[in-house]
C-alpha cells in the first residue's frame, strides 16, 4: 500500500498530460486579395504569412502560372469549425524556388508543433523543404528537408516539432520552399496550418518541496 502511495504522489507531482493550446491558424479561406489570402484568419498571438519568390496574383481564386493562388481546401486539421474553403496553392514549374514564411511570436510558449495538411498533382512540387528561423531571417535550420511525398488527396503531411530552439523567442520564422514542379499547370495545396504550444510555466517550488516532504514521510513509515 505504501509503495502505492508513492507512486501516486510521483504521478501527482508530475502532471497530467493537457493539451495544447492553439497559437496560430490560417485556414486560408478569405481570398478577396491577395493581402487577405495571405493574413492568419486566426491568430492568437501576433504574425504574418509573407511570399517571395513569385509575383502574388492579383484575382486568388483563378491562379496563372508562376503565381500564387487557391483552389478548393479540407477539412483536414481545421479549427473552430472551419469550413473546407480554399487552400493556399502554387502553381507552375516557373515558381519553383518560391517560398512561404510563417512569422509568430512564441514569448511564453515552449514544445511548439507545427501542422499542416497538403496535397500535389503528379507534376506538382515534389521537393518542397520547411526551415526555421529565431533571428529575423539571418540564418535558417532544416525543419523537414523534403515533406513526405504528397498523394492527390489531402494528408496531414505536416506533424512536426519545432525544437527547443523556437521556444520563447519574439521572431519565428518557418519557411516553405517549393520545387520540383515539371510543367505549367503542377500545383501544390497546403491548408489549415497550425502552431500549438504548451505554456512556459516555471513548476512551483512549494509543489516540489511537498512533494519531496511526502515521499520522504512515507519511507520513514516503512523502516518503522
Amino acid at each position: 500500500m505504501n509503495k502505492l502511495a508513492s507512486v501516486a504522489v510521483l504521478a501527482t507531482l508530475g502532471g497530467l498530460a493537457n493539451a495544447q493550446t492553439l497559437l496560430f491558424y490560417s485556414n486560408f479561406n478569405d481570398t478577396s486579395s491577395a493581402a487577405a489570402h495571405l493574413t492568419a484568419s486566426t491568430n492568437l498571438v501576433g504574425g504574418a504569412y509573407t511570399v517571395s519568390g513569385a509575383t502574388p496574383a492579383g484575382t486568388l481564386t483563378s491562379p496563372t502560372d508562376g503565381t500564387y493562388g487557391s483552389f478548393a481546401g479540407t477539412t483536414l486539421n481545421a479549427r473552430g469549425g472551419a469550413v473546407a474553403g480554399g487552400s493556399f496553392v502554387v502553381v507552375g514549374s516557373s515558381a519553383n524556388g518560391a517560398t512561404l514564411t510563417l512569422q509568430f511570436n512564441s514569448t511564453g510558449w515552449q514544445n511548439l508543433v507545427l501542422m499542416g495538411a497538403m496535397r500535389n498533382t503528379g507534376t506538382g512540387f515534389n521537393d518542397i523543404d520547411i526551415d526555421l528561423s529565431t533571428d529575423g531571417g539571418s540564418s535558417w535550420s532544416s525543419v523537414i528537408n523534403n515533406v513526405a511525398p504528397l498523394g492527390t488527396s489531402y494528408a496531414l503531411n505536416v506533424n512536426t516539432g519545432l525544437g527547443a530552439g523556437a521556444t520563447n523567442q519574439s521572431d519565428v520564422r518557418v519557411r516553405w520552399t517549393f520545387n520540383g514542379a515539371t510543367n505549367a499547370s503542377g500545383n501544390m495545396r497546403l491548408d489549415n496550418v497550425t502552431i500549438e504550444g504548451d505554456e512556459l510555466v516555471p513548476e512551483p517550488a512549494s509543489m516540489t518541496v511537498l512533494g519531496l516532504g511526502l515521499v520522504a514521510a512515507l519511507r520513514r513509515k516503512q523502516k518503522k
